[in-house]
């Protein structure tokens, strides 16, 4: 069984308290797998520069995934 990618095994694990919401936001989504965030969560952690690299290609992916109807079907979307 493969580990997926997250936030934490890229950087490290979360360090102090999450004092504000956005903070919170990203500290709970540190253990997700890349590829489970939601929309919300790719786009705050490109704009909070966090992983950015990593999350830039999950944030084409699923651009291409919207604008291309044949790679919707090969993802299983409608």
């Amino acid at each position: 069984m493969t580990q997926s990618t997250t936030v934490s095994s890229l950087i490290g694990p979360w360090k102090g308290v999450a004092e504000t919401s956005l903070q919170e936001r990203c500290r709970d989504a540190w253990n997700t797998p890349l590829d489970e965030f939601s929309d919300l969560e790719v786009a705050t952690f490109l704009n909070q520069k966090i992983a950015a690299p990593q999350k830039l290609v999950e944030a084409k992916r699923r651009l291409k995934s919207a604008f291309c109807p044949s790679q919707r079907a090969e993802n299983g979307q409608q």
